[in-house]
C-alpha cells in the first residue's frame, strides 16, 4: 500500500472488494492542493488507494494499464473516512468511492494480468 492511507476492513471474495480508509492529513499529496483548504487530489484516489488496493487483493491483475468512465462528483478531504467497493469481471474492475452516504468518484480500470 501506498504512504497516506490507512486502509482498513479490507473484505475479498473473488469478484467483490470493500475497504474504508483515511486519507492522512499529513500526507505529501494534500501539498499545495490547496494551502488552506486541502483537498484530495483525483491522482491520489486512483494510484494512491484504488490501484494499490486492488493489486494487493487480487495479485494476478498485474500492472493498471487502462482507465475509463472516471468521473470525480466530491470533494474529498483530509481525514475524511472513505469506503470503496469494486467488482471485479476478468481484468477490469468497476469502483465506486464515497464519503458517507455521498459519492465522491467512480470508474473502470484495466488490468494488463500477470506477465
Amino acid at each position: 500500500m501506498r504512504e497516506g492511507f490507512v486502509v482498513s476492513d479490507l473484505m475479498v471474495t473473488e469478484a467483490t472488494l470493500t475497504c474504508t480508509a483515511v486519507a492522512l492529513p499529513e500526507a505529501s499529496f494534500f501539498d499545495g492542493h490547496f494551502p488552506g483548504d486541502p483537498v484530495l487530489p483525483a491522482v491520489a484516489q486512483l494510484s494512491g488507494l484504488v490501484e494499490p488496493v486492488v493489486q494487493r487483493a487480487w495479485a494476478s491483475m498485474g500492472a493498471l494499464v487502462g482507465a475509463s468512465q472516471v468521473k470525480f462528483h466530491r470533494v474529498c478531504r483530509p481525514g475524511e473516512t472513505l469506503s470503496l467497493r469494486c467488482a471485479r469481471e476478468g481484468l477490469s474492475v468497476r469502483f465506486t468511492l464515497h464519503v458517507g452516504d455521498d459519492l465522491a468518484s467512480a470508474g473502470a480500470l484495466t488490468f494488463g494480468g500477470v506477465a
